[in-house]
């Protein structure tokens, strides 16, 4: 583990919680648009003094919408939650401590999933018991895809996928053998049954550059087929890979 992640990570939950309903939420979406604009963008608002942020939240909001104009385009939830985060407090701070834990967490011996590994610092260990979600490695991950690595124009099905990272492992083990532009043909489709997961797996979409070829459901694969055809039928995929909660305790 990375010296600095929980307490950087736990006061960064906390800010949020002081001014939102769903702080951890509002933990992964600031991470989120860190790594989404890893670069000149962040540092436009990670700059600016805290103090012009007193008792401005519309201001606030109206600042992140000017540093990212194209993400906030279409995207009225994130622009709500953090709408809702900033509104009346001082957020300098909060810029400064989502770069560092940001930092932190990529200094991770894994593969770089940000939200998936600040959801499982944050998630209580009995829930996460509970609910029998546990971290894939990545290193494991990968192994499973590549043997047996969707070819071009596949689907890839996950019914329990989590933060997604078995999805892109099979991405990555068909752009290792069939290409960059082979990879791109690859269609993902995943099964969640926990909303958060499902919203961090479609995030991780976006930020693995993959977000227009994947497709994720929030559902509980158990109880039907989360995708069908035109005709109405249960859809058919080339290549099915999972780790699936064998310990959970819901029945």
């Amino acid at each position: 583990m990375a010296r600095g992640v929980p307490s950087s990570l736990e006061r960064l939950h906390q800010l949020c919680g002081e001014r939102s309903t769903d702080p951890l939420m509002c933990v992964l979406t600031l991470l989120f648009l860190r790594a989404l604009h890893d670069g000149d963008e962040w540092i436009r608002l990670r700059d600016y003094e805290p103090e012009r942020f007193v008792g401005q939240g519309e201001h606030v909001l109206s600042l992140i919408r000017l540093c990212f104009p194209h993400h906030f385009e279409h995207d009225d939830q994130l622009s709500v939650r953090l709408h809702e985060l900033n509104h009346g407090r001082p957020t300098g701070s909060l810029v400064e401590l989502t770069d560092k834990t940001y930092l932190a967490l990529k200094q991770l011996p894994d593969d770089g999933d940000v939200l998936g590994a600040a959801y499982m610092f944050l998630l209580p260990k009995r829930q996460a018991d509970w609910n029998g979600e546990f971290y894939t490695p990545w290193s494991l991950a990968l192994t499973l895809a590549k043997m047996n690595p969707p070819a071009p124009g596949e689907t890839v099905h996950d019914p329990a996928c989590g933060s997604g990272r078995l999805l892109w492992a099979a991405l990555e083990a068909c752009r290792e053998q069939h290409g960059e532009e082979a990879a791109t043909t690859v269609r993902l489709y995943g099964v969640e049954i926990n909303p958060r997961m499902a919203q961090i797996a479609r995030l991780n979409s976006i930020l693995h550059g993959c977000g227009n070829q994947t497709l994720i459901a929030t559902a509980d694969a158990l109880a039907g087929p989360a995708f069908l055809t035109r005709d109405g039928e249960p859809a058919q995929f080339d290549v099915i890979t999972a780790n699936p909660p064998f310990g959970t305790r819901r029945r």
